[in-house]
């Protein structure tokens, strides 16, 4: 009897165990049920601010792509060939691409690129690639070397981009690109401005540093030259000149001219004018170290040193010296010889400028007037 009491306990026990284990693994799989639901209610309503962010994005990148153009240009090239006779004459034709955007100056229709995409060819070897597929030819082609710019009159009715306030632009600001990757046509890259005040950069085309160039992290490479630089507003503020790469491809390190510089040299030269930069006529000494400030009495490392002074220029007339330092141009401080440079070439022709100059370990005031020179 007590044996049957037992096994009847045991049984009860054993039944009663494994409705409370179910109960449990039942409470446990409804909980994460319950928590996978409020996880993807959340994962859900994050991802539409997100999707919000991305759209202004998309609309930005739709709205600009009527006024990019992809080029394509032929050149003539030594072909390598093991026979010496061959190798000083044989030339191969070969296909570069970069990237440009529509302007309009004067009522007429232009394409802004980079001067080294379009330098040195003619214009047949030239093709303009529309958003609409039309394949254009130029009608004539206006460049500056300083500036690593081209203005391309179009003979054509297109679609003239927003231009921005490069002015406005801001380190941190948000901005995209358009152009052509290894001719990838319309390739869209989002980044950063990293900078906004380089002066001297590691990978120029040639052009002297006659104004401050934009640093950006956008995937930027070979093709994207001339291509604009964007705020997210979908209006151009830089167009890009060059990369800083150690093998040929983007490192998240690109260089841009920003517009306003751009449209002030483009409005002259587009109609095969001349033009005119303003032009002081001295030359600056860019290593000038600590031990040389301290020995004119600067503790800190300002200024451009003169080391060159051209005769019968404005620097000549206003008795600028070799071995001045300028530390002040109008109201700005100058913080180097490339910094100076910037500021001249920002300055209104025959507006005189007030200088202050460090002279014998005094500081004097000279006014000197800007000329024009000009800029090829």
């Amino acid at each position: 009897m007590m044996r049957k009491k037992n096994l009847i306990i045991f049984l009860l026990f054993v039944i009663f165990s494994s409705v409370i284990c179910v109960d449990i693994f039942s409470d446990e799989a409804e909980v994460q049920v319950d928590s996978r639901a409020e996880l993807k209610k959340r994962l859900w309503a994050n991802a539409a601010i997100l999707e919000k962010s991305g759209e202004v994005i998309s609309q930005s990148a739709k709205y600009v792509s009527p006024s990019i153009v992809h080029i394509e240009v032929k050149r003539l090239r030594a072909a390598q060939s093991s026979r010496v006779r061959e190798s000083r004459n044989v030339q191969i034709e070969v296909e570069d691409s970069g990237s440009g955007f529509i302007v309009r100056l004067g009522g007429k229709d232009y394409v802004i690129t980079n001067q080294h995409v379009v330098g040195g060819v003619e214009i047949d070897s030239i093709v303009i690639h529309t958003s609409d597929r039309r394949m254009l030819t130029p009608k004539q082609i206006h460049t500056n070397n300083e500036f690593d710019l081209a203005v391309i009159e179009m003979d054509a009715k297109l679609t003239p981009a927003d231009i921005g306030d490069s002015d406005k632009v801001r380190v941190g600001d948000l901005i995209l690109t358009i152009g052509s990757p290894y001719g990838l046509e319309r390739s869209v890259t989002m980044g950063i401005v990293s900078a906004t005040s380089r002066r001297k950069i590691p990978a120029s085309n040639g052009q002297a540093p006659t104004c401050e160039f934009f640093q950006i992290d956008a995937a930027t490479n070979p093709g994207n030259s001339g291509g604009p630089v964007l705020n997210i507003r979908g209006e151009v503020v830089g167009v890009i000149t060059a990369i800083a790469t150690t093998g040929g491809g983007s490192e998240g390190i690109a260089f841009a001219i920003p517009i306003n510089a751009v449209l002030k040299i483009a409005k002259q030269i587009a109609n095969g004018g001349i033009a005119l930069r303003p032009y002081i006529g001295v030359g600056f000494d860019h290593i000038f170290g600590t031990k040389e400030h301290k020995k004119i009495g600067l503790d800190r490392l300002i200024g451009a040193h003169i080391s060159r002074v051209i005769p019968d220029s404005p620097a000549s007339e206003a008795n600028i010296q070799v071995g001045d330092v300028v530390i002040n141009f109008g109201n700005i401080e100058v913080e180097d010889g490339y910094h100076l440079n910037n500021l001249i070439c920002q300055a209104e022709i025959g507006k005189p400028v007030e200088l202050t100059i460090r002279r014998n370990k005094k500081n004097i005031k000279i006014n000197v007037t800007p000329t024009g020179k000009v800029s090829r």
